[in-house]
């Protein structure tokens, strides 16, 4: 009877085992799935990563091709501000420049007036002494005039 039970134990060991080993089975199949399923989203994940770094990557080199850009944009900006004093010192020079001209311009202004004025008196004095000449010249023949008649009617008076 011993043997029975030790083979009925045997049989009923073996039959423990034959499930377990089933079991075993089944929840190495099911490991093995969800293995196949973590496999497949760690491969999943690391793809993300991947795309994740080149889109760091990418914004990084964007950040840097920005901050250089950034750079001489500020460069640029400070050139523009020195041009712009510069040039707003020149119109400052240019409109001292144009004051000056204005008041020359003036000056010239008057002064050709009075030269005009003392032109038109020259030329009244001119025509004035002109007329006076003339007036001169003619008193001047008219007496001489006279005193040849006055000869010439005395000497007809001494020839006769």
């Amino acid at each position: 009877m011993t043997a029975v039970i030790c083979l009925f134990l045997a049989d009923a060991m073996i039959k423990n085992f034959e499930e377990t080993l089933a079991t075993n089975r089944l929840a190495t199949e099911s490991l093995n799935t969800k293995l196949g399923e973590v496999h497949l989203e760690l491969k999943l994940k690391e793809d993300e990563i991947r795309r994740l770094i080149t889109g760091q990557e990418n914004l990084e080199t964007e950040k840097y091709d920005l901050h250089m850009s950034n750079n001489d944009l500020v460069k640029r900006l400070d050139m523009s501000v020195l041009e712009i004093k510069n040039l707003e010192g020149f119109v400052h020079v240019l409109a001292a420049h144009l004051a000056e001209l204005d008041r020359v311009s003036l000056n010239f202004l008057e002064k050709f007036d009075k030269l005009n004025s003392v032109y038109e008196a020259c030329f009244r004095l001119v025509n004035q002494e002109r007329d006076l000449s003339a007036k001169l010249a003619k008193r001047q023949y008219d007496q001489l005039h006279g005193r040849f008649l006055n000869l010439t009617s005395e000497k007809m008076l001494y020839n006769w």
